[in-house]
Formats: C-alpha cells, structure tokens, sequence
C-alpha cells in the first residue's frame, strides 16, 4: 500500500445480500474523481476463482485497486491494518458484527443503512442507502476527508468508544439484569 492510498475493507462472503457489487461501483466512482484508494476483500469467494467478481473488478477496472484475500482466520489483524471499513450490503443484516468488530479495533466504518448498521454507527460512522453506489461514494468520501483532516486515531477512538458505551458484553449483561428485575417486579416495585 503506498502511503498516499487509504486502505479500505470489506470483510463479507461473497453473497447478494453483501453487494460487493455496490462497492465496485462505488469504488470506481472514487478513483474516478482522483481518490488514491486500495481495498482488500476478506472473506469466502474474495479470491480471482470467483468468476463473477473477476467479471465486476474488470468491469469497472479496478484491477490496481483491490486486494483479494479470501478467508481469513485473523479478523481483528485486517481489522487493525484497515483505515476505513465498508458494509454495502443491500439487504438482510440483523446487526452487522463486521461492523461492530471494526469499531472495537478502532476502524470507522461506512455502513449502507440496513438492520442495525446505522445504529450501530451513530454519529461515529457514515450511513449511505443500500444499493444505491454514488451515495455510498459519497459517504466514503465524507470519510476519506474526515480521516485527513482528523486521522484515524481519533476517528477510531470514538468509533471504539461507542462500542464500549453502547455494546460491551458488561453494558449487554446490565441491560439483561435490568430487564429480568423489571419483570419480575410487580407494580409497586417489589419483588414477586
């Protein structure tokens, strides 16, 4: 990776839900308006067997900017050499856990704005529409700006933070106890 070019990810399957195909286009989008950026795709059929996606790399002529990984058994090591992580996925997530992982590594993310993406986010990350590749350049490019001007340390600071404040396994045990002591408390606040 040369130093002016900003490492993107994606780690995800090769699926329709993911839309790996929304990326590219995105992708292509960016280098065309002269953003020096590199992704790597991580993930089950992220390799040049995958005939289709050697199809939509050619496609929009990103040869030069992508790095197939394939699967990998160390996320949190991609996760920590990534400056930015993108989930374009189009449809089907319940709560991304690439996202949440990203974030507890301390990498921003981009996220299309699907099942709980966007909350997971908040203002620490970028929200695009699914399917929809301009507005998903956009936000990457909102972030790419971001990261100059602030640096991926204190993007990555607060996209950590949010994960401690908000999905901690300690903040999920307390909102479990909670949730228990609140139902089994009648209405005068004693315990049955």
């Amino acid at each position: 990776i040369a130093p002016s070019e900003t490492l993107l990810g994606l780690i995800a399957r090769w699926d329709p839900q993911k839309d790996h195909a929304n990326l590219l286009a995105a992708l292509s989008l960016l280098t065309q308006r002269g953003h020096h950026v590199r992704c790597v795709l991580v993930g089950t059929g992220m390799t040049t067997d995958n005939h289709e996606l050697m199809q939509l790399i050619n496609q929009y002529q990103l040869q030069q900017h992508l790095i197939l990984n394939g699967p990998s058994n160390n996320i949190p090591a991609v996760m920590n050499a990534i400056d930015l992580h993108v989930l374009s996925s189009a449809y089907g997530e319940a709560f991304p856990n690439a996202v949440s992982e990203a974030m507890a590594c301390g990498t921003p993310c981009v996220v299309t704005d699907v099942g709980d993406a966007s909350l997971i986010v908040d203002s620490s990350g970028w929200v695009a529409p699914p399917a929809n590749p301009e507005a998903l350049a956009n936000a990457i490019e909102q972030a790419l700006l971001e990261l100059i001007t602030h640096g991926k340390t204190a993007l990555g600071e607060k996209a950590r933070q949010r994960i401690v404040d908000n999905f901690s396994v300690e903040r999920m045990a307390n909102s479990y106890l909670a949730a228990w002591q609140e139902m089994t408390e009648d209405k005068d606040g004693r315990n049955q």
